[in-house]
């Protein structure tokens, strides 16, 4: 094996059993992830390799085989391979840490720690949850822990008391890319000298800094101290703290004795040997690894699904070999996978409901299915079936009909409050009452329970089964029969002797009542309703219920990722959402389809990317903002790489007139009106490049800002790079780079040579592919333009401005302009911010200051940072090295 050190793993009989040593080496391995081309959707991953079978140990149907019936279709695969750095791994999903015992010199006085991680992603969707760095943090002995929450902010927890926990939340997030390795670092004054404490949160490139303060410092009343106790020292999941299991890597961990006071703890994993279980820090603290936390330089590159197993041989019986595929779960949910149901038939079972008839039969049936185990079908007749298709969270309903009947039994079941549901459409009020829906109950004296619809009044009212009746409840429905889908419930609860009947139409108590529970469903239907009124998702509690989720409306208003996570935690699929809420699209309905086609609406209305998890059989939803000016997580010189480009400069992805259209609503257009790819006729644009797309949105009024970023999108006016090749046996140094990449990170290329336009150059990872052979690791990336990603930033906005030139010319060598800006805001002379890059005439130059206080200004910058620096002339435009747009 080469450098890279590629293991290849099966699950067999529930253990992960390495498999390296047979792999025919010669023959490759090859690995393919994310997006083959710009733009396309990503396709499943795939990972072919063959094993070496001379025995017949990996045939699947050999008898022989020591593994005979625990390999087949689907067995779990991963592949790995040596990322050079060595760290502590939490794998996604799961509880892992390393730990220390408790030492006399864990008991500070002000607190000073600091964590050198490198997480799947610094922010996510992650239900208002926080993932641990590091804590000493036991129930009852709680003194401290170090967390990041799921808005990219730092916390501090803290007792006095060993119970009592105090919080202190850092002002602003971290800004780092999923992938990129960072340090953060938290210290508490306990005691300010203003009767007071103050928390101040930092971040650096690594743990020995520079430091950089996050945000303000928290300042809180009153003085504090920090409980010494008796607890163990964790990295990674501390155990009394409920969080979220973030897949991540720590690298080192500091804790001082006072802020910038002496170390008292330093387990700096990335010095250890990969496989380690157990070592002593330099202050001479052991650690030991536990659960699922390994100290390992091991990274996962898949996980995957052997979807295919292949047997070869000689005619002789010789050269037996057993090539196999192994696909990522993409590719089984793309396999005859039924479509979801309804919004209200996936969510009402999930309430809890003793009897459920959702009623989206076809318009033939004479059955409506309960997907209810238990409970038999619906018994219909005459009904108009499938008639009604205007509620959003439902299949087709149907409609009333004159000499129509439903009969249904509700199975026998404990019963501490019986409620009855009904959604329900008026579109033309009836002008004589009709029953709606009637059910029987094992109360007495009350057994039979009728509702009536008709002339704007809805009747409930209760039978003894001899005739004699009983109004109940009656509502003038001012605003509900009014041709839009409504929810009417009715709750029966005891109080004593007696029972409360509460619905939406008002409530009444019924002295002298038993409750019972709910038989059976028996409704006749006159001629009052004919046409007039459309029901379903009839259902039957036990209990009262209130909440309904969002069912009833289809989950209208979901944020993107959001959607993402909830259809995946109700399929069992494990998920993980990058990015947090603000700044993601709000959903439309959630209509019926396959899981990947309602996934897929998601990613296109947010414009983020949907792939597969590497650490676990599961998805990733990367949010677009996660994609928005983004540090490269590698950068590589161009000398160094095997393949680049050829570029393409042509017209393939322009589109400079972009309509997108709310699915069953409204639409908004953006035109690219100025600029080299306007819609202006050639020579001052390229003419009119028009598209138009349709998204499930929930408001008209995101669909303009979203057509003006996707003509943000296809109007990047520089040459497209598809493809970057790297021979990673060749470079080893960027291994450890190349296993944080995944589709949407950010590339950087440098020191391109002269026949090029000068650098750097971002590229935006879109597809990755391994081919690794016994000694070589060749990475190929399909890439697009990273420039339409950066957006603008508060920082930015204030330190640039617009119009302006070059007030006289300079040479190739000075580092002195004389700026003009002849109207607008100045230029920036705050020295938070600075640097800055600008372009002057194709050559990048980093501004350092800026002096002066009318136009024209001085800028003091270094020339040629992009390899280039050439004479201006006077007039010549200044303006930002990458102009970034306002982020959607």
């Amino acid at each position: 094996m080469g450098v890279h050190q590629p293991r290849v793993e099966l699950q067999i009989g529930g253990t992960w059993t390495d498999v390296t040593a047979p792999v025919r080496m010669e023959d490759g391995l090859r690995h393919r992830r994310g997006r083959g081309s710009e733009g396309a959707r990503v396709d499943a991953s795939q990972t072919t390799l063959t094993l070496n079978d001379p025995t017949g140990r990996y045939n699947s149907r050999n008898p022989r085989s020591p593994y005979y019936g625990l390999l087949g279709r689907n067995v779990p695969m991963r592949y790995s391979v040596d990322g050079a750095v060595v760290a502590l791994s939490v794998p996604a999903g799961q509880a892992g840490r390393a730990f220390c015992a408790n030492h006399a010199t864990f008991a500070v006085t002000d607190l000073d720690i600091r964590a050198d991680v490198t997480p799947v992603a610094w922010t996510g969707l992650r239900t208002g949850l926080a993932w641990e760095v590091c804590g000493r943090w036991v129930t009852g002995d709680a003194s401290w822990a170090l967390l990041v929450n799921d808005d990219g902010t730092l916390s501090l927890w803290w007792t006095s008391d060993g119970i009592t926990q105090r919080t202190a939340t850092s002002t602003v997030p971290v800004r780092f890319a999923p992938g990129e390795r960072a340090a953060i670092r938290a210290t508490l004054d306990v005691d300010n000298g203003a009767s007071g404490r103050t928390i101040v949160f930092y971040t650096a490139p690594n743990i020995s800094g520079t430091w950089t303060q996050l945000g303000s410092a928290v300042v809180q009343a009153t003085t504090t101290s920090v409980w010494p106790g008796v607890s163990l020292f964790q990295v990674g999941d501390v155990s009394d703290i409920t969080t979220q299991a973030v897949g991540r890597l720590i690298h080192a961990v500091q804790l001082r004795n006072g802020i910038g006071g002496a170390i008292v703890a330093n387990p700096s994993f990335n010095s250890q040997t990969s496989g380690t279980t157990a070592f002593s820090d330099s202050q001479g603290r052991v650690w030991n690894a536990q659960d699922a936390g390994v100290i390992t330089s091991r990274r996962f590159r898949a996980v995957a699904e052997v979807s295919e197993w292949a047997p070869r041989w000689h005619i002789s019986g010789n050269d037996v070999r057993a090539p196999l595929t192994a696909s990522g779960v993409m590719h089984r949910l793309n396999q005859g996978r039924k479509p979801l149901r309804s919004a209200l038939t996936r969510g009402m079972p999930t309430l809890g409901p003793v009897a459920y008839w959702p009623m989206e039969d076809g318009s033939d049936a004479t059955l409506a299915y309960s997907p209810i185990p238990g409970v038999a079908p619906l018994a219909v007749s005459g009904l108009r079936m499938g008639s009604d298709s205007t509620n959003p969270a439902s299949d087709p309903l149907p409609t009333v009909a004159t000499g129509a009947s439903m009969v249904g039994v509700v199975p026998t079941h404990t019963a501490t409050g019986w409620a009855v549901h009904l959604l329900y459409r008026v579109s033309s009020v009836p002008s004589t009452t009709g029953a709606i829906l009637r059910w029987t109950t094992s109360g007495s004296p009350w057994r039979i329970w009728t509702l009536n619809f008709g002339n704007n009044i809805a009747t409930l009212t209760a039978d003894d089964g001899l005739g004699a009746l009983t109004l109940v409840v009656s509502s003038g429905m001012t605003g509900v029969f009014d041709g839009t889908w409504h929810r009417l419930t009715v709750w029966a609860i005891p109080a004593g002797p007696d029972l409360n009947i509460v619905s939406n139409l008002g409530s009444t108590l019924l002295t002298s009542t038993t409750m019972g529970r709910v038989t059976g469903i028996n409704t006749d239907f006159g001629p009052a309703l004919d046409g007039k009124v459309s029901f379903g998702h009839i259902s039957v509690f036990g209990a009262q219920v209130f909440d309904y989720e969002n069912y009833d409306t289809a989950w209208h208003g979901e944020i993107a990722g959001a959607r993402v996570a909830r259809l995946c935690a109700e399929e069992s699929i494990p998920v993980d959402v990058w990015g947090i809420d603000d700044g993601q699209q709000a959903m439309g309905y959630q209509r019926p389809g396959k899981l990947l086609d309602v996934l897929g609406e998601s990613e296109s209305a947010d414009g983020g990317i949907l792939l597969e998890d590497r650490d676990q059989l599961g998805l990733v939803y990367r949010a677009r903002t996660t994609l928005y000016s983004q540090a490269p997580i590698l950068t590589i010189p161009y000398g160094h790489l095997a393949e680049f480009g050829p570029p393409r400069d042509d017209d393939s992805r322009v589109r400079n007139d972009r309509t997108v259209r709310r699915q069953d609503g409204g639409y908004g257009r953006w035109q690219q009106t100025t600029g080299p790819l306007s819609v202006a006729q050639y020579p001052t644009g390229v003419g009119i490049y028009d598209d138009e797309t349709t998204l499930n949105l929930s408001d008209d009024s995101q669909c303009q800002p979203l057509a003006q970023w996707m003509v943000n999108l296809g109007t990047v006016d520089e040459a497209r790079y598809p493809q970057l090749t790297i021979y990673l046996h060749k470079y080893p140094q960027y291994i450890d780079a190349v296993t944080r990449l995944d589709v949407g990170s950010v590339v950087r290329v440098t020191g391109l040579p002269t026949h090029l336009p000068p650098g750097p150059l971002d590229l935006l990872v879109e597809g990755i592919s391994d081919d690794v052979g016994s000694e070589s690791w060749t990475l190929n990336l399909v890439c697009s333009p990273a420039s339409p990603w950066v957006v603008a930033l508060a920082d930015l906005a204030k330190a640039s401005s617009s119009g302006s030139t070059l007030a006289s010319s300079v040479s190739a060598s000075a580092t002195s302009l004389s700026v003009a800006t002849p109207s607008g805001p100045l230029w920036s002379t705050s020295a938070g911010d600075w640097p800055i890059s600008i372009e002057i005439g194709g050559e990048v130059m980093s501004v350092t200051a800026v002096s002066g206080s009318s136009s024209p200004q001085t800028m003091t910058v270094t020339r040629g940072v992009n390899g280039f620096a050439g004479a201006h002339t006077a007039g010549d435009a200044v303006t930002l090295a990458q102009p970034a747009i306002a982020a959607l």
